[in-house]
């Protein structure tokens, strides 16, 4: 997957094809795009994970997705019963989806950037704000009839 990165963009094709490989990869789940766009129950509790690229490309990958996706995924990961996970198995799988997520993006930028750790954060009424980013790439998906996205941010230099 190689960024277009004279305009900081990535194609909602290039983050369909490296979500659909990560998923299929590390969960053993199929993810198909959502016709529908991503809307989340306002009543639900989200899962959210933000993970902070920096070096000669400055920006940041969100994976969000409701809590019940989140402990399929989590249940997946760590070869456990869903109703058995506790809120931290589910921050820490959610933590390391972020990361995978980022790192493939990382890996076709130019030049040299690093990670930062992931930060969750999980609930039913908040916001996500990098400093400073914009958002450049958004692209919503379904995973067992549930919803979730994938956002790509970048910073003006």
């Amino acid at each position: 997957m190689a960024a277009d990165i004279e305009s900081n963009q990535f194609s909602a094709s290039q983050i369909s094809e490296m979500t659909a490989s990560v998923f299929s990869q590390m969960f053993n789940l199929t993810v198909q795009l959502s016709d529908s766009g991503c809307n989340f129950a306002d009543s639900s509790a989200t899962v959210t994970s933000c993970v902070q690229i920096s070096g000669d490309w400055v920006g940041a990958v969100i994976f969000q997705t409701p809590r019940e996706l989140a402990a399929k995924i989590t249940s997946a990961l760590f070869m456990e019963e869903a109703a058995t996970l506790a809120d931290e198995d589910i921050h820490d799988a959610m933590g390391e989806v972020g990361n995978v997520l980022a790192g493939n993006l990382k890996a076709s930028l130019p030049g040299s950037s690093t990670l930062a750790l992931p930060s969750v954060t999980a609930g039913t009424d908040y916001s996500i704000d990098v400093r400073g980013c914009h958002p450049i790439t958004r692209v919503a998906f379904e995973c067992e009839s549930l919803p979730f996205t994938v956002t790509v941010l970048h910073k003006n230099p």
